[in-house]
């Protein structure tokens, strides 16, 4: 199909196909690689918060907001839930968050109105709560920071090297990550290497050059892409992604996925496969240019 899509319906004659965007911007040509998969047969779908156009030109697809189609089909679902209460709380409670990704949902205004005189009736307890938020978010993603080097390491090449960092990042908010240098990369890899990092709730990665040494030496022996990864104007980064994953200290579904032991393993693999993927893409290009 020329990607992965989010979601793919077929009855083996038609075929839909859903790709969803929240918060994220297109990858290259990407709803045109899926316009392109059986074009007579396949109908793709653009689904955004607001129903905005995608990036293509054909007419094999249609935008769709979750305003106008999401949120009325939940409401319907709610409606026929009365005998399964499990569900029906789930729907109400997934309607919220669809909500607040459209217009805002009134009665999340009521929840949170709940949340904020609750709070005052207990403030030591919220303080305290508030205290170990933060600290917890960066103990489990320092753990997953340890898993992500240990499944890593054993598929390095000998001339590279994996290490664990831990500094402080802009406005005090740490930075933890883990970085992967070559010694057959420019000054051994005391230039440049690959980087990933957690910061303000992301995870993010790319090939580092924080102090802008030899960028355009670099930049002309890389070319304008590595692998999947264009280059970009960061002061600090050749080349750079935000990886596609909710942002941990606003999503809680994705910060309760990274304390349960088998998202937790699965994103650690997800993760490591892409690092290696694009450290091979550089390390490619390093010689091939004859670095």
């Amino acid at each position: 199909m020329g990607g992965s899509i989010d979601i793919f319906i077929t009855d083996d004659a038609r075929h839909i196909s859903i790709e969803n965007k929240i918060h994220h911007g297109e990858g290259d040509h990407q709803v045109d690689r899926y316009c392109n998969y059986r074009p007579e047969s396949n109908f793709v779908l653009f689904l955004t918060p607001d129903g905005r156009r995608a990036n293509t030109k054909k007419s094999n697809y249609a935008p769709i907001s979750y305003g106008e189609y999401i949120v009325p089909w939940l409401e319907g679902c709610h409606k026929h839930c009365t005998d399964l209460p499990a569900l029906r709380e789930s729907i109400k409670q997934y309607l919220f968050l669809v909500r607040e990704l459209t217009n805002g949902d009134p009665l999340m205004n009521e929840v949170d109105e709940d949340v904020k005189r609750l709070l005052r009736k207990n403030v030591e307890a919220a303080h305290l709560v508030y205290r170990h938020f933060m600290p917890t978010i960066y103990e489990a993603v320092g753990a997953f920071a340890e898993n992500l080097k240990r499944v890593m390491k054993p598929r390095l090449k000998p001339s590279w090297d994996i290490q664990n960092t831990t500094e402080p990042g802009r406005s005090g908010v740490w930075l933890l990550g883990v970085e992967v240098r070559s010694e057959t990369w420019p000054n051994r890899g005391d230039i440049c290497w690959v980087r990933w990092q957690y910061l303000q709730g992301r995870f993010e990665y790319g090939l580092y050059n924080p102090h802008g040494k030899s960028r355009e030496e670099i930049n002309s022996r890389l070319g304008e892409r590595v692998g999947e990864l264009k280059s970009c104007s960061d002061s600090r980064f050749l080349f750079y992604k935000r990886m596609d994953i909710p942002n941990l200290e606003k999503d809680v579904s994705a910060l309760a996925k990274l304390f349960d032991e088998q998202e937790h393993g699965a994103l650690v693999s997800r993760v490591a496969c892409e690092l290696i993927k694009f450290t091979a893409a550089c390390d490619h290009k390093f010689k091939e240019s004859g670095s």
